[in-house]
């Protein structure tokens, strides 16, 4: 799964490593990036007339417009149905999911009074707009997940790179690979964030940032 793709979504399901993409394009066309392998389940007719539910190596990621530079994107899962065959299903628009999945967890009462409380107490040294979108990573993160396993998918995520790949790529962080899992401290499962997690996340972040100015 490593390195990108192009998705060619239109009457024929294409997956393209990115290396050997020909530079052709149309509205179908969209750059994959990927956030994990997973399986997806569907059925196939058996030799008795019935469904009988199958497991298909999938990829799962954020397909994004090669028109549109300003596509947040949307999570996709590709499958291989047979060897070298692929189809596709659209699961959720990551604009959709920030508008109202992420903003309806970061308002909730007790995790935006949280929130609030730890952007008040933030060091005025380090920069409150990195922090706002690590924390927007882990809630959207939470949130593309479950609509990945609705969608009777499987995934099979490294939570740090699933994590810091939406960081990255959806909310245009800034900060390295390794100064995000220390900050986020994410390890083998995914984070349903509370009130404690802000406050420990507002910590380690002060400490990280701090960290730098101090080196520099």
């Amino acid at each position: 799964m490593e390195g990108e793709y192009i998705l060619k979504s239109g009457h024929e399901t294409r997956l393209i490593p990115k290396s050997q993409w020909d530079q052709t394009k149309d509205d179908y066309t969209f750059r994959l990036i990927p956030l994990c392998k997973g399986t997806f389940r569907d059925y196939i007719i058996g030799i008795s007339g019935r469904e009988i539910p199958k497991n298909f190596p999938a990829i799962i990621g954020i397909a994004k417009s090669m028109n549109d530079i300003n596509d947040k994107g949307t999570i996709v899962c590709v499958y291989e149905y047979e060897h070298g065959k692929y189809l596709h299903e659209w699961i959720k628009s990551i604009k959709g999911a920030l508008k109202y999945d992420v903003n309806d967890i970061l308002t909730s009462k007790d995790i935006f009074k949280a929130l609030v409380k730890a952007l008040i107490e933030l060091d005025p040294s380090v920069s409150y707009e990195e922090f706002i979108k690590i924390v927007k990573s882990i809630v959207l993160g939470y949130v593309l997940y479950k609509y990945i396993e609705s969608a009777g998918i499987t995934p099979f995520p490294d939570f740090k790179k699933y994590h810091y790949t939406l960081y990255k790529e959806v909310l245009n962080g800034k900060l390295d690979y390794e100064t995000y899992v220390k900050i986020t401290k994410i390890k083998d499962d995914i984070i349903e964030i509370s009130p404690k997690y802000i406050h420990d996340l507002k910590e380690r972040y002060e400490m990280a940032q701090m960290a730098v100015e101090y080196n520099n």
